[in-house]
C-alpha cells in the first residue's frame, strides 16, 4: 500500500513538472508518518521493483540488439553490437561519417586517462546469490521469448520465475 501511495505520487510528480511541488509535499509527508519498519519494507519494494525493471530493460535492448544484426547484412556480423551507443558503433561513426583514421582513433585512446572513483552506494553491493538470481531472470526472460515454446515450457518458465522473485523477496539484498 505504501510503496503504492509512493510510485503514484512520483509519477504524478514526473508527469506534471510543472505542478511537481504538491506531490513532492505529500512525499515528504508520507515519508514522515511512517515507521522506520514501513520505511525498510517501502525502500526493499523500491529496491526490488526498480532491479526488476533493469532486468526487462535490458533483456529488451538485447533483443533490439539482436534483431538488429539479424536484419543487418553479412558485412556487420561481429562480436560487438553495431548500434550507435556500442565501441562498435561509435568507431564506425569515427571512421565512415566523422572521415578519422585508425591511426588518430588508436593515438586518441592511448592518450585517454582512467580515473576509479570509489562511492559509498550500499546497495551496489548485492550478494553473488542475489546477482545470480537476477542473471537467472534474463535467462528465464529469454527462454519465454521463444516463439515456439510449449505450453508446459512455458508454464515452467513463468512458474520459475515467480518462484525466483519470491526468493529475491524473502532474502537480505545487502550483506
Amino acid at each position: 500500500e505504501l510503496y503504492t501511495q509512493f510510485r503514484k505520487l512520483g509519477m504524478d510528480r514526473a508527469a506534471n513538472p510543472d505542478n511537481a511541488e504538491a506531490p513532492f509535499e505529500a512525499m515528504k509527508k508520507l515519508a514522515h508518518d511512517i515507521s522506520p519498519s514501513d520505511t525498510l519494507g517501502v525502500m526493499k519494494t523500491f529496491s526490488i521493483a526498480l532491479n526488476l525493471v533493469n532486468a526487462a530493460e535490458v533483456h529488451h535492448r538485447m533483443r533490439l540488439v539482436r534483431n538488429a544484426d539479424l536484419a543487418s547484412s553479412q558485412q556487420d556480423i561481429g562480436p560487438l553490437p553495431m548500434v550507435e551507443d556500442s565501441i562498435r558503433g561509435t568507431m564506425a561513426i569515427l571512421l565512415e561519417e566523422d572521415g578519422a583514421s585508425p591511426e588518430q582513433i588508436f593515438d586518441k585512446l592511448c592518450s585517454q586517462s582512467c580515473e576509479i572513483v570509489l562511492t559509498a552506494h550500499p546497495t551496489e553491493v548485492n550478494r553473488k546469490t542475489i546477482i545470480r538470481k537476477y542473471r537467472n531472470i534474463s535467462e528465464l526472460l529469454s527462454l519465454l521469448e521463444r516463439p515456439n515454446l510449449h505450453p508446459f515450457e512455458r508454464a515452467e518458465g513463468l512458474s520459475n520465475l515467480r518462484g525466483i522473485i519470491a526468493a529475491i523477496w524473502g532474502s537480505d539484498e545487502i550483506r
